[in-house]
């Protein structure tokens, strides 16, 4: 056992982790951050080829309203590559969900688009608000045409959450709408996974931390008014714990808590194809709004943002909901067959796939009344990560942040 004792031992290298180490650091407090992974970062993950191509592990975008995000992440990228707000709808035309009137359509009524301009202001309705519903529920009582609610929102939030069903937590859509609603998204320029490497860059500047990788945590005891952390690179003694590594079966047997409710998650498939000419002539996403159809949404990566493919090149990516059984290259054709039924035939050549199966959680409504709180029944193990919030990177970074507080309030008063 390690003779040094932290006053905190992280568990869990991704966003929540991090930014848990970075507010315990502030405090001057030693930190020891434990990553199962050969890197930080979690879920946000970018590959480079030979060739030049950048790949996010999944479509990623992040919103320039998050408040958790430093100021100087912004400040440090400059100009961010942002999508067009709005999205185009293959063969329908495009809604602007930011300036209504500028939208240019086949589908729906002028009266969506009022309606489309109210939402935009009852987005501001608190996210803690206790009335939830499903999105399909406030959006037919908002009064939406089921033809604008088919062709629009059901691809448009189905990329967002992935389920086009629409039957997840409106409190949850509300909020992130108001997140999307005022500069829309943008993209990283160097792939999603620029945040926590600029967050891991600032944490290595810190004396006070000590960072392990490729170590797996597998038990968390307490006791004699310590917390004892067992993993695969050999155990550690702190003052404190806070678990960040998500939801499996192992968190039960590294941290006895009471119960946690099953919330399931939502998974997807990310296909990158590159081509010699741009596929669509614009900056926007682009909707898919066939029911049934394989395909949920075309995002134009270079035509946002030239550094996600070499010289001469394009990139973009087509988002399935769901995962798929098929082989890489039956996988792919079916891709190009449906981008074609889209109405786009720019000659396409495959690149990368990536199936992520647990890419953000299930939130139903009411969601967040069963999400497990950040303090345990263990003195000193606290909970980080989307299981105490939702599945967003403002939220997984809030939920570091919440986590380190609580733990550094517990050993203040200990």
């Amino acid at each position: 056992m390690s003779e040094v004792i932290y006053d905190v031992a992280i568990v869990g290298g991704g966003l929540a982790g991090i930014n848990a180490a970075l507010r315990f650091s502030e405090e001057g407090k030693s930190v020891l951050l434990i990553e199962a992974a050969d890197r930080l970062g979690g879920k946000l993950r970018t590959d480079a080829d030979e060739d030049g191509f950048v790949y996010d592990h999944g479509f990623q975008v992040v919103f320039p309203t998050y408040e958790e995000i430093p100021t100087d992440f912004w400040k440090m990228l400059g100009t961010v590559p942002k999508f067009s707000k709005g999205a185009v709808i293959a063969g329908k035309g495009l809604i602007d969900q930011t300036h209504p009137f500028q939208s240019l359509m086949t589908t729906g009524s002028v009266f969506d688009l009022i309606r489309l301009l109210k939402l935009n202001f009852v987005s501001k309705w608190s996210a803690d608000d206790h009335l939830d519903t499903t999105a399909r529920a406030i959006l037919t009582q908002s009064r939406f045409s089921s033809k604008f609610i088919d062709t629009f929102f059901e691809p448009f939030l189905g990329g967002i959450f992935l389920d086009r069903s629409l039957d997840f937590s409106a409190v949850q859509f509300l909020k992130v709408w108001r997140y999307l609603h005022p500069q829309g998204a943008c993209l990283l320029p160097q792939g999603i996974q620029q945040l926590p490497d600029y967050l891991s860059q600032q944490l290595s500047k810190r004396s006070s931390v000590r960072i392990q990788k490729d170590s797996k945590v597998d038990l968390i005891e307490t006791a004699d008014g310590f917390v004892q952390v067992r993993s695969e690179s050999g155990s550690y003694q702190s003052r404190s714990v806070i678990w960040a590594a998500g939801y499996s079966s192992s968190i039960d047997l590294a941290v006895p808590v009471a119960t946690y409710p099953s919330q399931g998650f939502k998974s997807s498939e990310c296909l990158y194809f590159a081509s010699n000419r741009p596929l669509v002539n614009s900056k926007h996403i682009v909707l898919n709004p066939t029911h049934g159809a394989l395909v949920n949404q075309i995002a134009p990566l270079t035509n946002v943002s030239p550094s996600y493919a070499p010289p001469g090149k394009h990139l973009i990516c087509a988002t399935i909901l769901g995962t798929q059984n098929a082989g890489d290259d039956e996988l792919s054709k079916s891709v190009i067959a449906d981008i074609q039924q889209m109405g786009y035939c720019e000659p396409l050549e495959f690149r990368r796939r990536y199936t992520v199966h647990q890419a953000q959680l299930a939130q139903e409504p009411y969601f967040w009344k069963s999400t497990p709180p950040i303090a345990t029944h263990l003195p000193g193990v606290f909970l980080a990560g989307e299981i105490t919030t939702s599945s967003s990177i403002n939220d997984a970074l809030k939920s570091g942040r919440l986590a380190a507080e609580a733990a550094l309030t517990y050993l203040k008063n200990k």
